[in-house]
């Protein structure tokens, strides 16, 4: 694949992202298309990942937004990107 091409597919990958919106102190339970992944978050003062086994749990820390990708070592190279938003109780 050329690096014009993977740039494309990255951007494409990025831009269909999903928001998804925490209270603070409230966990979610996320659920990635696969297990294991590894999820890498720009902010981890703003949300708390935590392997709850068959999902993650994110917890919101503070108010404010970060973006987390994740990934699949079955699936290199192919990340999702998602935000997480942090609102106050």
């Amino acid at each position: 694949m050329s690096r014009v091409r993977a740039l494309i597919v990255a951007l494409v990958v990025a831009a269909a992202g999903q928001t998804h919106v925490l209270v603070v102190g409230q966990p979610i339970a996320f659920n990635p298309p696969t297990l294991p992944v590894s999820i890498i978050c720009d902010d981890l003062s703003v949300v708390r990942v935590e392997d709850a086994g068959t999902f993650l749990r994110i917890t919101g820390l503070r108010p404010g937004a970060t973006s987390c990708s994740v990934g699949s070592p079955q699936r290199p190279g192919l990340r999702q990107i998602h935000r997480f938003d942090v609102r106050s109780p």
